[in-house]
């Protein structure tokens, strides 16, 4: 299989219709597009105001581009985060300034922590899968209960709920979730299954932000 040239950069995905934008990072951005598209096409992108404007104005009206290449994964992080503070978050796609990575966060513990509990390893059959499904309240408690102690999202604690963990997950840190259901003794359970990490492309607890507009 042909190996395409990766390009580290700051990407734009754009509405034609409506003129709302999504703007993200990545070291690979020929397999971030993948991902975003494949997500899209299948109906289960975690930005529900994207899929929702995607299921409505289709593939042709939605545009790809690169703002600006840049070198270094500190320096990739720092660069989107001046894109991010331009932008209006209200009118377009984005949900979370994802450059969030306060001085005080301790985002590698979160990792460690979901990449040891949860996260499927490469090499796990069907039956091995199950032990990682997140469905029971205790364990998604405990997830969002760690994320508030690792400082990952700067909202209230009252706002701070498993989805919006899960969304900052993928959006922010590189993770692939998948959704599934599941029925056990005549009921039907939805789960969460976290069976990818891109460690590339999440920022790190080392990207100090302290001297940069933060955007609410």
């Amino acid at each position: 299989m042909k190996k395409f040239r990766k390009f580290s950069a700051i990407y734009q995905i754009r509405n034609k219709c409506n003129g709302k934008i999504y703007i993200g990072h990545s070291i690979n951005i020929t397999m971030r597009w993948y991902t975003h598209m494949d997500a899209l096409l299948s109906g289960k992108h975690v930005n529900a105001k994207l899929q929702e404007d995607f299921n409505t104005y289709s593939i042709s009206n939605f545009e790809f581009s690169i703002l600006e290449l840049v070198n270094g994964k500190e320096e990739l992080v720092k660069k989107e985060q001046e894109y991010l503070n331009r932008l209006d978050f209200k009118n377009n796609y984005n949900l979370y300034n994802s450059a969030i990575c306060f001085k005080e966060s301790d985002i590698d513990a979160f990792v460690d922590y979901i990449n040891k509990k949860w996260l499927v390893p490469s090499d796990a059959s069907k039956d091995e899968q199950e032990k990682y499904r997140i469905y029971k309240q205790d364990d998604k408690d405990e997830i969002v209960d760690m994320a508030i102690a690792c400082q990952l999202i700067d909202l209230p604690k009252s706002r701070i709920t498993f989805n919006r963990v899960a969304n900052f997950m993928t959006e922010s840190l590189g993770y692939r979730i998948e959704d599934g259901r599941f029925y056990c003794s005549n009921r039907q359970y939805r789960y969460k299954l976290i069976v990818d990490f891109d460690d590339d492309y999440s920022c790190g607890k080392n990207i100090h932000t302290e001297n940069l507009q933060i955007s609410k």
